[in-house]
């Protein structure tokens, strides 16, 4: 594996901690618990796990044929679950390494696995179906009926459920139940989901460039779309007190500040992000309570925002390849970016400056 150096441009930004190349193209990268070790989902199929610090390479798993595209931790960091273009879903005991279960999911490559937050089910999207498995192996219900291929998972407030999204609009799933709960429509293909921390908004960026926002009220809910992006919208983050959304539009970043009324406040302030499409969006505070907004893009930029004032980096660092998306460790204080051709890169910021 090749070693390089990134640069750093402005005060404030965070330290590089490694910059290694993979044999592999990357798919999807994500944190363990402990936010000590890295599990890299790679085209050619292995699963490689990289020490989060150093970036030396700790194991390497087969993974699946053809490629492995998604990748999750068990909220314990004692399994490791897996989904690939074999259309399976492959989870492992990290102690062994032995493989605990396999599982088909659907009849299609399986896209996105994710683990519920008390690790008590796995999720699995696979073409048009969800499947939802309980930590020993059974089978706990879905639904198999998308109107098209899903285009995330996400489990909602309670745990036991899951929000898929698909051409059409979004449906609430439950563990135990093959019908939807609930269904929230959007006309055209819903590309990417992001459900506020307070649980009080759902955001959807779409193909037709727009953003719809459902507004969760006790007894309805309320949908309000932001129009006027000038391409699809597939990037979308939530700041931690649920009042800003962040959404990538080609080379610009937008963020809406909401109030109260949502209706009535939805102020767009528009950022000259990169000089190519936006890849990645996260939030992060610092000691006093400010906003950061983090930002990747297929120029090679990691950039740190105030997401409200001025319309230009507070810091820039400059990568030598492209840039296709960001992960942020669970405490917040590393952020792993995936680069093209195989490249891992990896900052940490100082305490001062995490949620």
């Amino acid at each position: 594996m090749a070693s390089t150096r990134g640069k750093r441009k402005g005060a404030r930004g965070p330290m590089q901690l490694f910059d290694i190349e993979l044999p592999e193209g990357i798919s999807a990268v994500a944190f363990s618990p402990e936010g000590l070790r890295i599990a890299v989902a790679t085209f050619g199929g292995p699963v490689v796990l990289v020490d989060a610090r150093s970036g030396v390479l700790l194991r390497e798993l087969p993974g699946h044929a053809d490629g492995t595209l998604a990748v999750s931790f068990s909220p314990d960091g004692e399994q490791l679950a897996t989904g690939g273009w074999d259309g399976r879903v492959r989870v492992h005991a990290l102690d062994s390494w032995q493989e605990l279960h396999a599982w088909e999911a659907g009849g299609a490559w399986v896209e996105h696995v994710q683990w519920s937050p008390s690790g008590g089910h796995l999720a699995a999207a696979a073409g048009r179906a969800v499947r939802i498995w309980s930590r020993r192996g059974a089978l706990k219900g879905g639904y198999e009926q998308h109107a098209s291929t899903v285009t995330s998972i996400q489990w909602s407030a309670s745990g036991t459920g899951i929000i898929s999204s698909c051409n059409g609009g979004l449906h609430r799933l439950e563990a135990g139940r093959k019908r939807p709960l609930e269904t929230l429509d959007a006309e055209g293909a819903v590309l990417a989901v992001a459900i506020s921390p307070n649980r009080r908004y759902i955001a959807a960026g779409k193909q037709d460039a727009s953003v719809r926002l459902w507004a969760l009220r006790s007894s309805k809910v309320d949908s309000y779309d932001m129009p006027g992006y000038r391409t699809k919208v597939r990037t979308l983050a939530w700041n931690s007190a649920s009042n800003l959304l962040a959404t990538g539009d080609a080379e610009q970043v937008v963020v809406w500040e909401l109030g109260s009324r949502v209706r009535d406040q939805q102020r767009p302030h528009p950022l000259r992000a990169h000089s190519e499409r936006v890849t990645g969006l996260a939030f992060l505070e610092d000691g006093a309570g400010s906003e950061l907004l983090l930002s990747t893009g297929q120029d090679g930029q990691f950039c740190g925002w105030n997401p409200t004032r001025g319309r230009r980096p507070l810091w820039a660092l400059h990568a030598d390849v492209a840039l296709e998306g960001l992960t942020l460790s669970p405490d917040r204080s590393m952020v792993a970016a995936i680069g093209a051709g195989g490249r891992l890169l990896a900052w940490r910021f100082a305490s001062s400056v995490r949620h």
